[in-house]
């Protein structure tokens, strides 16, 4: 599928479509100890008019790390902070008693990914760019591809487009199911995630 962003949820299976407005925020997560997961909307494409994550912001409590994309000359870059203060490439912060915010990898070096660890979840976003002819062009624009992984049983009510589509037998599943067999392994950690190219 190559479009508009699609997103799986944690239960794997068919991509499904979400187009939203440029210029509007919307909930990709939120739990019952009050962490949420926004994603701001921007607009390019061919077009102009396809729509891109262009920013994450997480946050609890007093707690906030953010992820976004600005365009600088002809280029995009990430920028990313933690409680309002800067993080630089292959930085690790700690912010609160057990969020743990990554810049990285590192593109020109400048961050070119986030990763957001708690506990029970992780969260990953990755920079994209267009890379196939005609579409390698700063009008096109970069966008943010983000992915979830479930580390331990989410503090429920779970909610927000990928939040929603998580049960608690998912996780209870992959933390001790055993295939039941002697040397059997336990089921990979359930993962949802929102991109705007799916390759298949």
């Amino acid at each position: 599928m190559v479009g508009d962003p699609h997103y799986q949820g944690f239960g794997g299976g068919k991509w499904d479509i979400f187009v939203g407005q440029p210029g509007q925020t919307y909930t990709l997560y939120s739990d019952g100890r009050g962490a949420t997961l926004a994603a701001l909307f921007g607009a390019g494409g061919p077009t102009g008019k396809a729509t891109f994550i262009r920013a994450i912001t997480f946050s609890r409590g007093p707690n906030r790390t953010s992820a976004t994309l600005a365009r600088l000359g002809a280029s995009w870059v990430l920028q990313v902070t933690a409680n309002g203060r800067p993080v630089g490439a292959m930085q690790t912060v700690k912010i609160g008693d057990d969020i743990v915010v990554q810049a990285t990898p590192v593109r020109a070096g400048r961050p070119s990914g986030i990763i957001v660890s708690l506990p029970y979840l992780r969260i990953r976003a990755a920079q994209r760019e267009a890379y196939k002819q005609g579409q390698a062009q700063p009008d096109w624009g970069s966008w943010l591809d983000v992915y979830l992984t479930v580390l331990a049983p989410l503090p429920t009510p779970v909610g927000g487009i990928l939040g929603r589509t998580y049960t608690p037998a998912q996780a209870a599943a992959a933390a001790g199911g055993v295939s039941g067999q002697a040397g059997g392994s336990a089921a990979p950690m359930p993962m949802a995630a929102f991109e705007f190219q799916v390759q298949h």
